[in-house]
């Protein structure tokens, strides 16, 4: 934008004395209000100057982020003429060209300008205002709102702890509730009972039930305002965050990863599922902070080189203090830490033709010697089960069957091929509660196999299915699940539930629903680009922003 400080104040003969050119004056336009008007008296009785306002479509921009500049403001004069006018802002705004609330503008000769640098302030706030007033006749002003300024975290869902971010608790929310935090938000996540953001400048904020540390803010206290997540021992932030997980089982534990690719934890650390070289794989010490983890795991014979590429874990449900995480690395080799479980006989877990209990490092393999190679994720559930995705979009599994012996898979103690939705090419796999797993294909479409607990799977019926079931819902891109529902996000941002909604989970302000199909989180005031779900069925969406 530039700012024309030599405008005339008075009207100025023109260059061939034939009379005195119009006086510049500029409109300013409204993200709300639909017309701009501001009326000058032309000079020497001329007929009376009109500017009118372009508005913005409605809700094109009701939130912007903290220091973001927001989109270009058309103007327009009529009749067509230059003109100058002073633009005064409040609500913490400036120009990125004055540094300051305040600049005077001119539009060209066709009477049009684009105000194109109003940038938001640093912090969260109320709406603000843009004032134009007409350089030749100060008492000829308008002034329309600009859009507020906030970070795009929603909660909603079961709050008790103070999960839904907002300084309150309570069990129902029903209608998603915004966050409150100092910088924009790129994505979402989830701990054991508790909900995670990671903004745009790489801290991570946690809310809700803490009593394993995992919310990382140096206590074991919960948290029912998003507080900076610590590195353990210190009143640090953890920085640099670029995903935190979705923990979408009964394990108090959160890990994220940071832009260097190394991986961090917190919380509960039963087994040494962290992989933290020279601690026991045994008992369950608490961090209350982040610390690194999987450097156990990379310190095996062969790994010299790699990094870790995917992180997930696993509970055993029935043994106390057992838990394994699932490493995934650049090699495409996939490595166990913790203690791994196959309760009573019934299947064989972890996926290297042990049975019973075994505690260490372990590497996944296909037959006595035979590593596993080729994968770029790994997921898991209960006693130690779990399926993998390999580059060319084919799917692996190994462990307990009870819930997923599709045709095609028998268990042997190894990972085996499984079979594919409908043969198609799987790009992402998820799994979340006791036996659930969800696979999305190259087209968009949604499966699930296993544990349909409350009809979760949105497959249009409740009751557990051990072959894929395609979800009643299209053009699906990331799906996060928890003990009652799950949510499904499409390509256009809509935001879908399906399950039990006890809890407000559904998001669509009604309560005591059960949803066999998807419905539509309707309370969500945009386009989401991120969803998250707890075990306690918590939920979080990031919304875009103007």
């Amino acid at each position: 934008m530039t700012i024309d400080e030599n405008t005339p104040l008075v009207p100025q003969a023109s260059a061939d004395g034939a009379g005195v050119s119009r006086r510049r004056v500029v409109k300013a336009a409204a993200w709300s209000a639909p017309v701009v008007a501001v009326v000058v008296a032309a000079p020497y009785a001329a007929a009376t100057t009109t500017i009118t306002g372009i508005a913005l479509a409605p809700g094109s921009c009701a939130l912007v982020a903290p220091g973001a500049t927001i989109p270009a403001i058309g103007m327009n004069v009529t009749p067509a003429a230059a003109a100058a006018v002073t633009l005064t802002l409040t609500g913490g705004y400036t120009f990125a060209s004055t540094g300051t609330a305040v600049a005077t503008v001119t539009t060209d000769a066709s009477g049009h300008y684009d105000i194109d640098d109003v940038v938001a302030p640093s912090g969260v706030g109320a709406a603000g205002t843009i004032t134009a007033t007409a350089v030749a006749d100060s008492s000829v002003t308008t002034t329309a709102t600009l859009p507020a300024v906030g970070a795009p975290t929603y909660g909603w869902g079961y709050g008790a702890q103070g999960q839904i971010g907002n300084g309150t608790t309570g069990e129902t929310y029903s209608t998603a509730v915004a966050w409150q935090l100092p910088a924009e938000t790129v994505a979402v996540g989830s701990t054991y009972s508790g909900l995670a953001a990671v903004t745009a400048d790489g801290l991570l904020y946690t809310v809700g039930y803490n009593g394993y540390g995992d919310l990382a803010n140096g206590s074991t206290s919960d948290n029912n305002t998003p507080a900076a997540a610590l590195l353990h021992g210190t009143s640090t932030p953890i920085d640099n965050v670029v995903h935190v997980s979705n923990t979408s089982n009964d394990e108090a534990i959160v890990y994220v990863r940071r832009g260097d690719g190394t991986w961090w934890g917190a919380g509960e650390n039963n087994s040494n599922s962290m992989a933290r070289i020279g601690q026991p794989y045994s008992g369950e010490p608490t961090f209350t902070g982040f610390v690194q983890m999987g450097l156990d795991v990379l310190a095996q014979p062969g790994n010299a080189g790699a990094s870790i590429s995917w992180v997930d874990i696993s509970a055993c449900t029935g043994r106390a203090s057992t838990t394994m995480a699932i490493y995934t690395l650049s090699d495409g080799t996939v490595w166990t830490a913790g203690e791994g479980w196959s309760r009573g006989g019934s299947g064989v877990g972890i996926g290297n033709g042990v049975t019973g209990i075994v505690s260490g490092v372990f590497q996944l393999q296909t037959a006595a010697g035979a590593p596993v190679t080729g994968m770029v994720k790994a997921e898991g559930v209960y006693q130690s089960s779990i399926m993998l995705l390999d580059a060319a979009g084919n799917l692996w599994y190994a462990g307990y069957d009870g819930f997923t012996a599709a045709a095609g898979y028998s268990n042997n103690g190894y990972v085996q091929s499984y079979p594919k939705p409908e043969g198609k090419t799987v790009t992402d796999i998820i799994a979340a509660g006791q036996f659930s797993y969800y696979a999305i294909t190259s087209d968009g479409s949604a499966y699930a196999v296993g544990d349909n607990m409350g009809g979760k799977f949105g497959v249009g019926a409740a009751g557990n299915s051990n072959a894929w079931r395609k979800v009643l819902l299209d053009d699906v891109v990331e799906i996060a699940s928890g003990g009652d529902g799950t949510l499904f996000r499409t390509g256009s941002g809509e935001v879908f539930f399906a399950g039990v909604s006890d809890r407000g989970q559904s998001g669509n302000g009604v309560n005591g629903q059960q949803y066999l199909t998807p419905t539509k989180a309707t309370s969500l005031p945009g386009p989401a680009i991120s969803i998250a779900s707890s075990w306690w069925d918590s939920h979080a969406a990031v919304v875009s922003l103007c």
